[in-house]
């Protein structure tokens, strides 16, 4: 089974591509469990509905908030990034919740993680998180709610392309939710598809599902399948409204990028795909390099210290060569919309280098790590992004 990446936004909550975007684990990936009849509810911004997060007994369903609110006359400590999201895990465990909370920080994007506070909630309990003061940040509240599983509505299809069909059914799940099946038609591989659904005026979820590391999501005559919240924002019982008194919602295809660069459908949506290919090109590149510089040394005077702190300094900019190769195919793009590109090929690129760092550390904290050790392990990221960027490349 390939192995796929996907994010979700609740639209009217956020900024551009980040201010709440809901995880893989969260509301898009597959169930293959009973429901819990379990979910968060989040207060993360006065005057808002709160959020809602599915509870499962097989995995850790997270999500981060972009949006909240500061901490007023509160002063950024000097030489400190500023919060850019809170982050929360939460699992079962036996009877209760672990719920994990810490904050991504960063000059511009998520570039570090720093714990906030850990607790275990009863079912019907609710706690507020004041050591998010120390951060700047108004405490959240968070609440573990009952809900009764239920069969969610199913959302009418409009699809914006021709090589992908799609079929929906309902799926039985806490939080209302249906099941969408993409299947590729091309003779061609897709690396991701665009959706959002919607009622009337008011956008309510989009996801752009792409494949792990440059991987294709489905190959020609493949299938891709997801499951998906319905749910209007703040009511997780909006199933138990009566038919004739829901909303309409609509699931539009928006978009599908296939490997070759090519697409069908909104030109905007592929090229922020295409942006974040550029991103993640730009940045592999250059700190391959800053790893094989490395690995080329004795493996005794190998310094992992040093080598974090040179990923870390890696510039963000990124020039505008990289854009040219593909904003050709755009060229009726304003530029604002040239500069929201640029703005996905920046957060694609911090994303690969968080996620270095994030490798680099581990290696850094394994017991009993030898030099030998240690250069070998760099030695497989090397490979890893190696083969990552080649795929980029094709």
């Amino acid at each position: 089974m390939m192995m796929k990446s996907i994010f979700i936004r609740v639209t009217g909550l956020m900024i551009l591509l980040a201010s709440f975007l809901i995880s893989i684990e969260a509301q898009g990936s597959p169930s293959t469990s009973e429901p819990s009849g379990q979910a968060l509810e989040i207060t993360f911004y006065n005057g808002d509905r709160p959020a809602h997060i599915n509870l499962r007994k097989e995995c850790p369903c997270g999500a981060w908030f972009g949006r909240f609110q500061r901490v007023k006359d509160w002063q950024q400590p000097e030489g400190l990034d500023p919060v850019r999201a809170v982050n929360i895990v939460p699992r079962i465990i036996g009877d209760k919740v672990n719920i994990r909370i810490t904050v991504f920080t960063g000059k511009r994007f998520h570039e570090n993680e720093e714990f906030v506070a850990e607790y275990f909630v009863s079912q019907n309990d609710k706690i507020s998180v004041p050591e998010l003061r120390k951060f700047g940040v108004e405490p959240f509240e968070i609440a573990v709610i009952h809900v009764t599983p239920s069969i969610g509505n199913v959302p009418v299809i409009v699809n914006g392309t021709q090589s992908v069909q799609v079929s929906l059914r309902p799926a039985y799940a806490t939080l209302p939710s249906f099941h969408a099946k993409f299947f590729n038609y091309s003779n061609k591989p897709i690396i991701a598809i665009a959706w959002k659904t919607h009622t009337g005026d008011r956008e309510l979820l989009s996801g752009f599902p792409h494949g792990l590391q440059g991987k294709p999501l489905m190959l020609p005559n493949e299938s891709y399948e997801r499951t998906i919240g319905v749910a209007l924002p703040g009511n997780p019982a909006s199933s138990a409204i009566p038919a004739e008194a829901r909303p309409r919602i609509l699931f539009v295809v928006e978009a599908v990028v296939f490997e070759d660069g090519t697409f069908e459908g909104d030109a905007k949506k592929a090229a922020t795909y295409r942006g974040f290919m550029a991103g993640r090109k730009h940045r592999l590149s250059n700190l391959i390099q800053i790893l094989k510089a490395t690995i080329e040394k004795e493996p005794k005077i190998i310094e992992i210290d040093q080598l974090i702190t040179r990923v870390a300094a890696d510039a963000d900019h990124i020039g505008e060569p990289v854009f040219a190769e593909f904003l050709n195919d755009f060229p009726n793009f304003t530029e604002k919309e040239r500069r929201d590109v640029r703005r996905s090929a920046e957060i694609a690129s911090s994303g690969v280098k968080r996620e270095m760092l994030e490798a680099l550390r581990q290696l850094q904290a394994a017991p009993g790590q030898s030099p030998a050790g240690l250069q070998n392990g760099l030695r497989e990221l090397v490979r890893n992004y190696q083969d990552w960027l080649e795929r980029l490349s094709k």
